[in-house]
């Protein structure tokens, strides 16, 4: 017999040691990962990655020197995403990547040096031919750059031979964010000075379509098509798809969301709208997962300042993925609106309409009082009493994420009291922790304000048990947002005050 048991050891006496596995733990999922699906000038076309920090973000899509002034890139900067991934629109079928060819003075073409990623990005590009750091002269540096009023972006590639005496050497460009990996052609010496790439074969960018934007739910072909075998996601938005591609652009970021049911999609009509305008529009795109924001927000530019006007759903992601699900993004503390800093100024000042706006399931950007920018409310589209804040549907997404995640390693184990149990103590625990929560900064930390938990027979029969079911029940009460407060005075010579 082993050193474990894992049974009975019958009519044996002894001391045995049992594998006993830990109770259930609820870890608290994520809530703070956003994904930009827009026309960025750079990076991998219809692919969704996460590039890490934002100066990678950076390099990835729009490296200094290529054009940063799209609405893609004004989307980003400005703002604080913990946890920024994109998907790059782009025609992968129509689009190219921008080649040149080093040559000899015979000429021979030795090199063929291709851009990174399709677009014509690319044709900016300029591939330097010099003499080598090692003093060879059948060796040669190449340094790649581009450059712009947005800055420049130069990679140095030292000590490269193709001359035909001694191994090839190329550039290796596992870590470059310009250019791809050159293919050798002939031996010889290339004459030095400056290739620009697309001179042997143009970049193109090809031709969007607004299914570019969507994609074919259940494909993961493109766009938000990409983003459903994700469940990290927390908030999807869009940059400027244009007037005529963006109704079938926000029908299938609705669509997407609440097909997943587990984010946030973040939407604005065209810029120019007015209040009127966009209550109609929003109408469109009912559901508690989506958010529609107005009206546009100008932000600085990073190329030289200049003010531009860009669509502002961006600035719901920004700010939801940065706070607790329990809080609202129009909470006017200053952990909040400190996060709209970076708008210069509102396209439109709803003033009055602002009211009109959240009735119709729209949050509105409004001037703070004391300066600066705040939400009016937030609010979600779906327009149905008792579901429309944006808290509710994120504190059911929080709740049920974690609980489901943190319970999966329990599928197919025994469906008997031992392990029903253990979920239904973890769940007890991590709820409780929620509640506590109310009591000790609920501005940065999820709370509830109360729930129960259904006893194990109440919500299973020996039925749905057999039939391998086990439901854990429960009714949480989440927060209320302080909408509207008081201030309940009487005042006066004659007032006689009753109260301590």
């Amino acid at each position: 017999m082993g050193l474990f048991i894992t049974s009975d050891p019958g009519p044996l006496r002894g001391v045995f040691a049992q594998s006993v596995p830990p109770p259930a733990v609820i870890t608290p999922a994520g809530t703070s990962t956003s994904v930009i699906v827009g026309q960025f000038p750079w990076g991998p076309p219809e692919q969704l990655t996460y590039p890490g920090d934002f100066g990678t973000f950076g390099q990835t899509y729009a490296p200094k020197g290529m054009t940063r002034t799209g609405s893609a890139w004004l989307s980003v900067i400005r703002k604080g995403f913990p946890v920024l991934g994109a998907v790059r629109v782009a025609d992968t079928s129509g689009g190219a990547i921008a080649t040149t060819t080093l040559v000899s003075s015979s000429p021979e073409n030795l090199v063929t040096i291709p851009a990174l990623y399709q677009g014509s990005q690319g044709n900016s590009i300029i591939a330097t031919v010099g003499a080598a750091s090692d003093g060879n002269a059948n060796h040669w540096n190449l340094i790649v750059s581009v450059s712009s009023a947005s800055g420049t972006t130069s990679e140095l590639y030292q000590n490269n031979n193709v001359s035909g005496l001694g191994p090839n050497v190329l550039p290796n460009t596992t870590n470059s964010v310009l250019i791809g990996t050159p293919t050798f052609l002939n031996s010889g010496n290339p004459v030095p000075g400056n290739y620009v790439l697309g001179s042997a074969t143009p970049g193109a960018d090809g031709t969007v379509t607004a299914n570019m934007y969507v994609g074919t739910p259940g494909t993961d072909d493109l766009g938000f098509s990409l983003l459903e075998s994700d469940d990290t996601i927390d908030f999807v938005f869009t940059d400027d798809p244009g007037n005529t591609f963006r109704p079938t652009v926000n029908q299938g970021l609705t669509a997407h969301a609440i097909l997943t049911s587990d984010r946030i999609g973040c939407l604005n009509g065209n810029s120019g709208n007015t209040a009127a305008q966009a209550q109609t529009d929003v109408a469109n795109y009912r559901s508690i997962n989506v958010g529609y924001v107005d009206p546009w927000a100008y932000i600085s530019d990073d190329t030289d300042e200049t003010i531009r006007n860009c669509p502002s759903s961006c600035w719901m992601a920004s700010v939801g993925s940065q706070i607790p699900p329990s809080l609202s993004i129009s909470a006017r503390m200053q952990a909040v609106t400190g996060l709209l800093q970076g708008i210069s100024k509102l396209e439109a000042n709803r003033g009055a309409f602002r009211s009109q706006n959240t009735q119709a399931g729209i949050a509105t950007l409004i001037p703070g009082q004391n300066g600066g920018f705040t939400f009016e409310a937030g609010v979600n589209t779906s327009g149905v009493p008792g579901q429309t804040n944006i808290t509710r549907t994120r504190m059911g997404i929080y709740i049920a994420e974690s609980a489901t995640e943190s319970w999966y390693p329990y599928i197919d184990a025994p469906n008997v009291p031992f392990f029903q149990q253990d979920l239904v103590n973890s769940l007890q625990a991590f709820l409780q922790t929620l509640k506590g929560n109310a009591t000790i900064n609920p501005a940065a930390l999820p709370y509830i304000l109360n729930f129960g938990i259904a006893p194990i027979a109440a919500s299973n029969t020996a039925a749905s048990l057999a039939n391998g079911d086990f439901t854990v029940a429960t009714q949480v009460q989440i927060g209320s947002n302080m909408s509207r407060i008081f201030l309940s005075m009487q005042y006066g010579e004659t007032v006689v005050v009753s109260v301590a």
